[in-house]
Formats: structure tokens, C-alpha cells, sequence
């Protein structure tokens, strides 16, 4: 039986606009399970699982933690979307530029070059986006497949 897709998406790409436009989509954004101090990943999974069972396509925060849960659960197609690293000053752009708060901001700027380097050695199929490129230029023409 094959496993439902998921994308896990580095902060930055746009995975939350991307979904505002287009129906069917959802950024179930985990990193509000860490603020609400109620991280448990079967909390995350059973997320998931609701929304796959109702037939979303599912965008998530690719944070470490979520990484790890995603790949113990073992229960999906993940597919982790980055940017490469001539992209760093053009995410810290997209990021300032966004309605967030100013601690947001800072926090994404000091955890940029951890996430890097752990996205690095993640054992996952993974997309590279390229200066310039957006997430919606490689997940439309998933969707179409």
C-alpha cells in the first residue's frame, strides 16, 4: 500500500500563502504545538492523519522535531523542500518582510544555519529550491503528477 505524501517545508518558502491560495491544502504548522508548550508528536501525527483522512494535501514546518517525529512515525511519503544555501539572505529577506512579530524574526536569523546544516544530513527525499524559485514552482507541477 503506498503512504500518503506529505511536504515538510523549511520556514521562509511561503508554505502558508502557498495553501491561502490554493483550496485543498493545509499548513498545519507544528511549531504552534511548541509555543502552546503541548508538543507531543502523536499529537502531531493524529493531526495528520485527520487531515490526509479528510483529503488535504498537508505542507508542515520543517523543524527538526517534526522531522524526527515525521521519520519515527514511518507512516508517510515525506518529501522535505529547502532552500539551498546561496537562498540564506533571500529567506532572511522573505521573513522580514512578512507580517510577524519582531522575536520571530530574530529567533528564524539565529536558527537559520542549525537548520541548514541538520537538513543537510537528513536521510530524506529532498527538493532543492534555487535563488529566485518559490515553493509554489515545484508543488504545482507535483499536483499535476
Amino acid at each position: 500500500m503506498e503512504k500518503p505524501k506529505i511536504y515538510l517545508v523549511q520556514s521562509g518558502l511561503g508554505k502558508t500563502y502557498f495553501c491561502q491560495q490554493r483550496p485543498g491544502w493545509i499548513d498545519l504548522d507544528s511549531g504552534y504545538l511548541w509555543h502552546a508548550n503541548i508538543w507531543n508528536p502523536d499529537v502531531l501525527i493524529a493531526l495528520i492523519d485527520d487531515y490526509l483522512n479528510n483529503g488535504y494535501k498537508i505542507l508542515l514546518s520543517a523543524d527538526p522535531e517534526t522531522i524526527n517525529a515525521i521519520q519515527y512515525a514511518n507512516k508517510y511519503d515525506s518529501i522535505l523542500i529547502i532552500g539551498n544555501s546561496e537562498m540564506k539572505e533571500e529567506l532572511l529577506q522573505r521573513v522580514r518582510e512578512r507580517d510577524v512579530t519582531e522575536q520571530w524574526a530574530k529567533e528564524y536569523t539565529s536558527i537559520i544555519d542549525y537548520w541548514m546544516a541538520f537538513y543537510a544530513q537528513a536521510n530524506m527525499n529532498t527538493i532543492i529550491l534555487h535563488k529566485g524559485q518559490y515553493l509554489s514552482d515545484v508543488l504545482e507541477e507535483i499536483d499535476k503528477a
